[in-house]
């Protein structure tokens, strides 16, 4: 899986929106030395804080960087640096947790994504400007589960569906409809852009199922893992296309023992 780096700008509060991998603690020392290098003030903690007279950038762990200012010039150049951060060891329950959780109620099966952007009040700003900040990983994490999914999908599309209801967000018009696992999934709207027919997570970010059969994760087993996916910058033209991800390593290392039951298995999938 190959895709664009991409960052949102949104107008309903004048800030940047990076995706980024998930980073543990050392690569986010690595961005906090390069901030600082480059002239901010930096404060860490799960969040971490960088201050200049420009303006501010805000790095999530999860993997999200929030600024006011274009963050592909503070932030690409380290993409080496990070690649060379040793791979570390987690264990596969708590990589899973990284992504979703999962509890009954009354009688359905209650799917709680984890995702870095596409829920409560940013879900709502993305929605009435037409963008996603959905990841190739959280899809591909989604679509996964899906695949054994039973049920209906309560969610949000861009298109009307039987029994759909409208609601309008700023200029927009979308429906709050119940669809099948594998329409919802193939319609899935990411970051990489938008389709004919566009499916959305409610702002929530939960699902509601009949049924559903999870990967097989046992308790305290790990695997070796990287943060971060292989990125090389390529000239993709004008904003907000500036780099391309190669992702063949990564969290993905632990996607094809994990989740997928791949043919090829010098062949992993790949987070963002």
């Amino acid at each position: 899986m190959r895709f664009t780096l991409r960052q949102s700008f949104l107008r309903a509060d004048g800030r940047y929106y990076l995706p980024l991998p998930k980073l543990n603690r050392l690569q986010q020392d690595t961005i906090a030395a390069r901030l600082t290098r480059i002239g901010f003030r930096t404060r860490s903690g799960k969040r971490l804080r960088a201050y200049s007279s420009s303006g501010f950038i805000h790095v999530d762990g999860s993997g999200l960087a929030t600024s006011n200012m274009d963050l592909f010039d503070p932030l690409v150049p380290l993409i080496p640096e990070l690649l060379e951060v040793k791979r570390e060891k987690i264990a596969l329950d708590e990589l899973a947790s990284m992504y979703f959780a999962a509890k009954r109620r009354g009688g359905a099966l209650q799917l709680r994504l984890s995702v870095r952007a596409e829920s409560l009040g940013l879900w709502r700003k993305l929605r009435a400007e037409g963008e996603s900040l959905l990841t190739p990983d959280e899809a591909a994490v989604l679509k996964l589960l899906l695949k054994e999914a039973r049920g209906r999908v309560e969610a949000v599309t861009d298109y009307p569906t039987d029994g759909s209801r409208v609601r309008q967000i700023g200029r927009r018009l979308y429906y709050l409809s119940a669809l099948d696992p594998e329409e919802f999934a193939s319609n899935l709207r990411t970051i990489e852009g938008p389709r004919r027919r566009n499916a959305y997570l409610p702002r929530s970010a939960t699902l509601n199922l009949a049924s559903i059969e999870f990967p097989d994760v046992k308790p305290g087993q790990t695997r070796c893992v990287e943060s971060i996916s292989a990125f090389r910058v390529e000239n993709a033209g004008s904003n907000p296309a500036r780099g391309i991800f190669s992702p063949f390593t990564g969290i993905g290392t632990i996607f094809a023992p994990f989740f997928i039951a791949s043919k090829r298995p010098n062949l992993v999938a790949s987070q963002l």
